[in-house]
């Protein structure tokens, strides 16, 4: 789904949970998929991670890419300050990679 990345973590982080390991989360190249079918749309749309323009299309964009790595860092520290845990990766590959620790790490 649209962001779907900053949905798990925002919903974890809601439901009490501590850490948040992410899977197939790597932002590469055609990593933004605009449903409007989807119910996660106007959510999406309403932060400014999903452009009209692009609805239904694949699409790569940088800013948009590094508002979502800003606000899953700011969501690690979050869950790092507030319950001793964090948002991981499951790999050290991708993007993400370097801006987040990975879960075999801790």
């Amino acid at each position: 789904g649209t962001a779907s990345i900053l949905y798990v973590v925002c919903m974890s982080y809601k439901l009490g949970y501590k850490n948040v390991i992410l899977c197939g989360f790597d932002m590469g190249d055609k990593y933004f998929y605009c449903n409007t079918g989807h119910t996660s749309y106007s959510f999406a749309k309403q932060q400014g991670l999903c452009a009209v323009g692009f609805a239904n299309t694949i699409y790569n964009d940088e800013d948009r890419k590094r508002s979502i790595i800003e606000m899953l860092v700011y969501m690690d520290n979050k869950f790092k300050s507030e319950r001793g845990g964090g948002v991981f990766m499951f790999t050290k590959d991708g993007v993400l990679s370097q801006h987040l620790r990975s879960y075999d790490s801790v």
